[in-house]
């Protein structure tokens, strides 16, 4: 007999009485052969055999036999545990997933049904069932990240079937096949596990409840008016409640007149629910140079419930050609520059008849705009209406106005300066712009325009920068600082004075960021380390390069012009050489601050003067005093 055959007798009995007291306790440990082995003691058993003087006297072949009837014994156990718990499984258990609606419409809801049918013979029990859906695909009234939705049915009774229904509702999309998932969960018999049925179904949505077409010129001209036509068709057969239809229109898009039941200046449409076909109309321009490109958007949303659903999206796209009479407006020859307080700038209107006819009696208008404008130095051939900021120019002004050949060009300007100091009152006055707003018309109308006549718009807009200061100041006798200076004054040579420095920093009309302001110390004058300041950083001191150095990530605009300034202060200690004898001791150079314009990108600089033991800022002392003894 093998050691195979003695190993199974000897063990068998073991083996399957243990097996049956693990299923009895409803326990399957067993699926694990290794652990099963464990369990059952076989494998301690089979390791005092392994160890044993018996085992080393085999020979080889009966060795490598043993082994193998173990791993044959393990692999069918763990077989037989697996097809001895899948005997439970009801084999007659069915789940079915439908869709009730003949016909489905994005943005309207419809049915999805559960059904379990139960062939098996057996009760199912604790059982339920449960969708997930996939992008774009909710459930009806829900948040719309929920993709999952369980329902409990309990008892399912053997030849009986039974449904569950999920109201759903999609979102409009391109997608065109899009897959449901439904799954069931149940109990059976007294094993305790359970066990899953699925099934799936492809979603076809045929049609969108509201469709919507815009009709838009593929071809504008840049300030000529044109018309959009809106058509919105319901293809849902009964009412539709909550339905609004939203337009976005170009940035640059000004809406002249509208024609229908419009609402949001123009934006929105709220259609009645019985609407079967409704026309509407909006009309309007958009001033961009030759060439630009624009898409306008219509999207039809309805609320159900309280959420809203996408029922349809479409968008047209549409260019602006040169207008037939063209007019740019550049200043300083560009038309892309900041301004700053105090510049003077010259703007030049240029216009071109790009008809086949010549235009006559042509009007030239600029508008201007803008609380930095300098008004009362405006210089022009043009005549200029203070009240209503108004240039204008006509053949009496310019007789190339009074008929321009076709193909042919030519130009108008004025000169106007920029205010030298910001118009701040409160807070809010920041970020200053300054808009030439220029049209040109003619009563002469080529064929191929369909207008009442030949027109061109433009404007430009450029803004101005803003300004930063700072102010150094110096004091020997400054209580009010919190900060008591000691030592000799008037300053003597080779002894201590000491002094502090207050450095305010002012900004203007627009936000900085990245501050810094820097200024060197003199020779024979050092820091003290006493400093302090109103906000939380403070300056610092570089002991090998006598550079004080004081830095800010942000300073709000108008700061210390409608409120305090910025304020840091720090003492220095002055010891005069023989060299400065009944002359002024020089004590802080020039002070720099430079930030970041957030408004326009633009680096601004400024400075103050050097300060010495003259002490400007001092009032109690005089400026004699100051010498060195």
């Amino acid at each position: 007999m093998s050691l195979g055959d003695v190993e199974k007798r000897l063990y068998e009995k073991e083996f399957k009485a243990l097996k049956k007291e693990k299923l009895k306790k409803g326990e399957d440990d067993f699926k694990n052969r290794n652990e099963g082995v464990n369990y059952f003691g076989f494998k301690k058993k089979f390791e005092k055999f392994s160890q044993s003087e018996d085992r080393d006297k085999m020979p080889n072949w009966r060795k490598w036999l043993a082994w193998f009837a173990v791993v044959v014994f393990l692999v069918s156990a763990g077989v037989a545990g697996f097809y001895f718990v899948s005997s439970f499984r009801s084999e007659g258990v069915r789940v079915k997933l439908d869709f009730q609606e003949e016909k489905i419409y994005f943005g309207v809801p419809f049915k999805a049904s559960v059904s379990v049918i139960n062939s098996s013979g057996k009760l199912i029990d604790n059982s339920s069932v449960s969708i997930i859906l996939p992008e774009g695909v909710f459930f009806a009234g829900e948040r719309k990240d929920q993709r999952v939705l369980i329902k409990e049915m309990g008892k399912v009774e053997s030849g009986s079937l039974v449904k569950k229904e999920f109201d759903l509702v999609a979102d409009f999309s391109d997608k065109s096949d899009i897959s449901v998932e439904a799954f069931l969960e149940y109990e059976t018999g007294s094993v305790g596990s359970r066990f899953e049925e699925k099934d799936s179904k492809n979603l076809v949505i045929e049609d969108t409840a509201v469709f919507i077409e815009p009709k838009v010129p593929e071809k504008v001209f840049s300030g000529e008016e044109f018309e959009i036509g809106i058509t919105a068709k319901k293809l849902f057969e009964d009412d539709l409640d909550g339905v609004k239809i939203k337009f976005e229109y170009p940035d640059k898009f000004n809406l002249v007149s509208l024609e229908g039941d419009f609402n949001e200046g123009g934006k929105e449409i709220s259609p009645r629910a019985d609407f079967e076909e409704e026309e509407y109309k909006v009309r309007g321009n958009i001033v961009a140079p030759f060439g630009s490109f624009f898409e306008m958007k219509a999207v039809v949303e309805r609320e159900f419930l309280g959420v809203k659903y996408k029922v349809f999206e479409t968008s047209k796209g549409f260019s602006v050609q040169s207008s037939p009479l063209s007019l740019d407006v550049f200043v300083n020859n560009s038309s892309d520059m900041t301004a700053k307080s105090g510049d003077f700038l010259k703007y030049t209107l240029v216009y071109e008849n790009n008809t086949s006819v010549g235009l006559r009696d042509i009007i030239i208008k600029a508008d201007l705009s803008g609380e930095m404008f300098d008004f009362s130095g405006i210089l022009t051939e043009g005549s200029f209406n203070s009240s209503s900021k108004t240039i204008s120019w006509n053949a009496s002004i310019n007789r190339g106005l009074f008929f321009l050949n076709a193909g042919t060009s030519g130009t108008v300007s004025f000169n106007i300066p920029v205010k030298k100091d910001y118009p701040i009152s409160k807070v809010s006055d920041k970020n200053f712009t300054l808009l030439v707003e220029a049209s040109i018309e003619s009563p002469t109308v080529p064929e191929e325009i369909g207008a009442l006549r030949t027109i061109g718009l433009n404007s430009l807009e450029i803004k101005v920068g803003g300004e930063i200061g700072i102010d150094t100041k110096v004091f020997y006798r400054d209580a009010d600082s919190g900060i008591v200076n000691t030592g000799v004054w008037p300053p003597e040579v080779e002894k201590e004075s000491q002094f502090t420095v207050h450095w305010l920093l002012t900004n203007y009309s627009t936000d900085v960021n990245d501050v810094v302001i820097k200024a060197f110390l003199a020779p024979g004058v050092s820091w003290t380390g006493n400093v302090k300041s109103n906000i939380a950083s403070l300056p610092e001191y570089n002991e090998r390069t006598q550079e004080v150095i004081w830095k800010m990530d942000k300073v709000s605009a108008t700061k210390g012009i409608v409120s305090n300034p910025i304020e840091a202060t720090f003492q220095i200690e002055a010891v005069p050489s023989s060299l400065l004898l009944n002359k002024y001791m020089p004590l802080i150079g020039k002070t720099s601050v430079s930030a970041k314009d957030s408004f326009t990108g633009m680096i601004l600089n400024n400075e103050d003067s050097s300060v010495d033991s003259r002490l400007p800022d001092d009032k109690t002392i005089s400026e004699d005093d100051g010498r060195v003894k």
